[in-house]
């Protein structure tokens, strides 16, 4: 169920983004929005799951799946 609204999410996005131009300051705010996604997943890894291979986001602790 998840996957065509995905989908269908998605080409919608990238239609739209290609049929408009962005900003500096609106290129930014995206820059930096990811930005912030990115050093909140690495914090929450390294906050709850460093040594182990993945961070299991419901429980917050950390998985072994490479078997060291």
């Amino acid at each position: 169920m998840r996957a065509p609204v995905f989908v269908t999410l998605c080409v919608w996005v990238l239609s739209d983004a290609t049929a408009r131009q962005f900003s500096e300051e609106e290129m930014a705010v995206v820059r930096q929005h990811g930005r912030s996604m990115f050093y909140h997943a690495y914090n929450s890894y390294h906050d709850h799951a460093f040594p182990y291979d993945e961070l299991r986001p419901l429980t917050c602790d950390g998985q072994d799946t490479w078997g060291r």
